[in-house]
């Protein structure tokens, strides 16, 4: 109590000595004011108020540490401010604001490091908030690294392994869609009236713990924040979508919608797998010139600098190969087929030409029948090949019962030789008797 009053004491001839610099009261003390609990308001009382005129830094209410060193060194405190604990039995600290030298010095004098420091309950392990000379800010680090070009940044560092960093983002919102949080991007340069780009943070349709995230950036100079990637609820996410409806949905407005570039001496691939039915596709491009289209429905293979395009598979499934336009046949071919088989399923086949009843046209008959028509009965004319192309299958029988058909008429004039041949050799031997006698 005697070294309290004496204190107060003290003050108060400093009050008379300085013209009222430092004025105590029973609210507490103030320098450069007689009212040191106005500050306060209220009934909060103020114990040290520091008050000045406020027209340059100089002259505003400040409380300088200042280092007595003639010759400081980098890594020098330059003061602090702790806060303590009397009830602390091992180490009354509980927190601390200090300031270090930093750099060589010079005519500018020293650079300088603020930091903020805690201490954890029942512990010496300091948690610590950093400020460096290069405005880097470090949570959990005396070193903050980012900006070693010369940017500003902000670096989380874990105290053990397993403990995570963390960076909480709070807000408040009822309504679904609705932005909570978050992290907006300005470039100093520009107009700063909208963020450059921006990470936003909704709730989802799901209640108050669904969240969505959304990524939005600016086009053009002064323009407006465009959101261009959503990521939902349920971990779909969307591109040029705020409402993705699989794993990734694309919506976009120009062409391509999507660019995959590769440097592997395969090229570049889409490889597309199902986990349940064990099915894969690979869609794959070596080179240049490969490029997998779709156009009005169909699906083509195109050669991006020719315009070519080697395949086409409509959405009927039929299939053209090498720059059919629009394939009206399971499969069309513009070119040569060349194979080691080929089966064709016919539903007739020529054998019906052996049976009992048939017609076998007389050959007069196909005579005329060509001079007429200028091709052989029951098959195609050339007009009509050129027209209609040709059935392979169907020719196949057709050329087939030709052949049969003349197989008929040679055996038939077969018969007619030998018949002629005995009936010669019996006028021949006839000839020869007359002959002697």
């Amino acid at each position: 109590m005697k070294k309290t009053l004496l204190g107060f004491g003290l003050l108060a001839i400093l009050n008379l000595a300085a013209g009222q610099i430092v004025n105590v009261t029973t609210a507490g003390v103030g320098i450069g004011t007689p009212t040191p609990n106005a500050a306060g308001g209220g009934t909060v009382r103020t114990y040290l108020t520091v008050s000045g005129s406020g027209s340059t830094y100089q002259a505003e209410g400040a409380i300088e540490m200042v280092n007595p060193k003639n010759t400081p060194a980098s890594g020098d405190y330059a003061g602090a401010l702790r806060f303590i604990s009397t009830g602390n039995s091992a180490d009354a600290r509980t927190a601390m604001i200090y300031s270090n030298l930093e750099g060589t010095g010079g005519a500018s004098g020293y650079g300088g490091i603020l930091t903020l420091e805690t201490k954890g309950n029942n512990s010496t392990t300091q948690n610590l908030v950093v400020l460096n000379s290069a405005g880097n800010v470090g949570i959990g680090t005396t070193t903050p690294n980012y900006g070693s070009t010369g940017g500003r940044g902000l670096s989380l560092v874990t105290s053990s392994v397993g403990n995570p960093t963390v960076l909480d983002l709070v807000g408040q919102t009822g309504s679904d869609g609705v932005v909570f949080s978050q992290i907006s991007a300005f470039n100093g340069l520009g107009t700063q009236q909208v963020p450059s780009s921006q990470i936003s943070f909704r709730r989802a349709n799901s209640g108050n713990d669904s969240g969505t995230i959304g990524f939005s950036t600016v086009t053009t100079n002064g323009g407006s924040l465009t959101e261009r990637m959503r990521i939902d609820n349920s971990g779909n996410v969307g591109i040029g979508t705020t409402t993705p409806d699989s794993p990734l949905t694309l919506n976009t407005g120009g062409f391509p919608s999507a660019h995959i570039k590769s440097s592997h001496s395969y090229g570049v691939g889409l490889h597309l797998e199902s986990t349940a039915s064990n099915v894969r596709y690979q869609l794959q491009a070596i080179g240049s010139d490969s490029v997998l289209a779709g156009r009005n429905g169909n699906f083509e293979i195109q050669n991006y600098n020719t315009g070519s395009v080697p395949l086409t598979i409509t959405n009927g499934g039929n299939i053209g190969i090498n720059n059919v336009g629009a394939p009206g046949y399971p499969l069309t071919v513009n070119g040569t087929v060349r194979g080691t088989r080929f089966i064709a399923d016919v539903n007739t086949y020529s054998d019906f030409v052996f049976k009992l009843g048939y017609r076998l046209a007389p050959l007069t008959e196909v005579e005329a029948a060509i001079k007429t028509q200028g091709h052989l009965p029951d098959i195609p004319s050339e007009a009509e090949a050129r027209a209609h192309g040709v059935d392979v299958g169907e020719m196949q029988t057709r050329l087939l019962q030709k052949v049969e058909e003349l197989t008929l008429h040679l055996i038939a004039h077969e018969k007619e030789l030998q018949q002629l041949r005995a009936e010669n050799e019996t006028l021949r031997r006839n000839v020869a008797n007359l002959a002697h006698q």
